[in-house]
């Protein structure tokens, strides 16, 4: 499995992202594409982010991602070859601004190829 697309299901939720996570830890995924965008998650595409160090591009339009995910984020930026990232609409407040900034400095530290960074 290449490419996960659960975009536009607002009833998808942090639980299901969380049984998501389960089913695609370990080293042998390799997804590289995940979209959920708009699936109403906050915390849960922490555990998302954690689990599949193989993504490459990553949708999370319209979500509510906050402090949780930016460390997550972190994580995926230093272990993972992330290139194209969506946080547009994730209302990212001023809790969130530090963490995005270290997962940024995490990502460049290990030298991740991040092409391209959606913030609108």
């Amino acid at each position: 499995l290449a490419s996960l697309k659960l975009c536009q299901n607002p009833t998808l939720g942090d639980s299901a992202a969380e049984a998501f996570a389960k089913a695609l830890a370990g080293k042998d995924c390799s997804v590289s594409q995940l979209d959920v965008s708009f699936c109403s998650l906050r915390a849960g595409c922490s555990q998302l982010l954690r689990s599949c160090t193989s993504l490459r591009q990553l949708r999370l339009f319209g979500n509510a991602a906050g402090p949780e995910v930016t460390e997550a984020l972190g994580f995926a930026m230093e272990h993972g070859a992330i290139e194209d990232l969506d946080l547009s609409r994730c209302r990212l407040g001023a809790s969130a601004g530090p963490g995005l900034a270290d997962a940024l400095r995490r990502g460049a530290a290990a030298e991740t190829s991040l092409q391209e960074l959606h913030l609108d």
